[in-house]
């Protein structure tokens, strides 16, 4: 089972239920060793074949299609726009971002993937 984000001290219980793991009625469930939960960096790296940067990948097309996205400046565009900038001001709150209107978007997974920051020369800022 895959988790796109975030990392295993993150998850709720549901996820260890799913594996057959429930301290409150194990005498219900049976622990299945085949069934395994990844998340975030791991989930990515196990999808293409244990390539530990994928996550990476696919944020940099995620940045570039919406950036393409928004470069049309008709009403969807207007609207992703507005959603992104929306996200930034939650983001800058939760995580305590810069104000000057940009964000390390390859930083922040990290961050919240759990894991130690990568230098700002390995990551694109976009605005």
């Amino acid at each position: 089972m895959g988790v796109f984000y975030g990392h295993k001290g993150l998850l709720t219980n549901k996820y260890d239920i799913v594996r057959g793991i429930n301290p409150h009625h194990q005498d219900e469930l049976t622990p299945l060793d085949f069934v395994s939960v990844k998340a975030g960096k791991e989930f990515w790296g196990w999808l293409n074949g244990g390539e530990m940067a994928t996550q990476d990948w696919v944020m940099e097309g995620i940045r570039a299609g919406v950036d393409e996205f928004s470069r049309e400046k008709d009403a969807t565009g207007r609207l992703v726009d507005h959603a992104k900038s929306r996200l930034k001001g939650e983001l800058r709150k939760k995580y305590g971002l810069p104000e000057d209107g940009s964000l390390d978007w390859t930083s922040l997974l990290h961050a919240v993937n759990g894991e130690p920051s990568v230098t700002r020369a390995k990551c694109r800022r976009t605005h």
